[in-house]
């Protein structure tokens, strides 16, 4: 046995902890949420900082060929950890999973979460900044997308035009820019603007 299967053992015989699942692999969860918080609350600020960028990189390792399994989890413990930037590409992730399974708001809370992040960002110079710049375009888009199908064509409408803004400026391959501008003249056919979408 390894120091954490015995600490694990003791802790199910405590009655603090209960095996979850054990197929494909062993998953414990606190028995009562009280204990869990109060375990959580005793830790520093700091230190769950630390705790959660070593389960984010633990699980990146462990699912490193099924890691679309574990994108939300990824992007919690990424966000719990300071890590906004490391968070976005799971949040975008997620957010597609979500919107192709129709669950719109977590859908549109993962974009929104994810535009967050690159706004607070300060990312340096070349790859980085280019990186931030495709993952609000892809936010935009994914969050504008969301807004189509739930029938919020008027707040569709900026995230589209800042995606254009964004590929633009990016060099966007033209099919791509095409797709947005198809995008927008949908949002604006439905909110009764057929005219201004065909100068679109």
């Amino acid at each position: 046995w390894t120091g954490l299967e015995e600490h694990l053992v003791a802790l199910v015989r405590a009655q603090l902890i209960r095996e979850r699942t054990r197929v494909p692999e062993p998953e414990y969860i606190f028995k009562h949420q009280l204990t869990q918080e109060a375990a959580y609350n005793g830790l520093l600020k700091r230190e769950r900082r630390v705790y959660h960028a070593r389960v984010a990189q633990t699980l990146e390792q462990l699912y490193s060929n099924r890691i679309e399994e574990r994108v939300e989890l990824l992007a919690y413990h990424w966000e719990r950890a300071g890590e906004g930037l490391k968070a976005v590409p799971y949040l975008l992730r997620a957010g597609q999973q979500a919107r192709r399974a129709y669950a719109n708001e977590e859908s549109e809370a993962h974009f929104r979460r994810a535009l967050a992040h690159c706004k607070l960002a300060s990312p340096a110079p070349g790859a980085q900044e280019e990186s931030v710049a495709v993952w609000r375009l892809e936010a935009l888009t994914g969050l504008g997308q969301v807004y189509v199908g739930t029938g919020k064509v008027q707040e569709a409408e900026p995230c589209f035009r800042e995606a254009i803004d964004l590929g633009r400026s990016a060099g966007m391959p033209t099919p791509e820019l095409v797709r947005l501008h198809y995008w927008l003249a949908e949002v604006l056919f439905w909110q009764g603007r057929g005219e201004e979408r065909f100068r679109v």
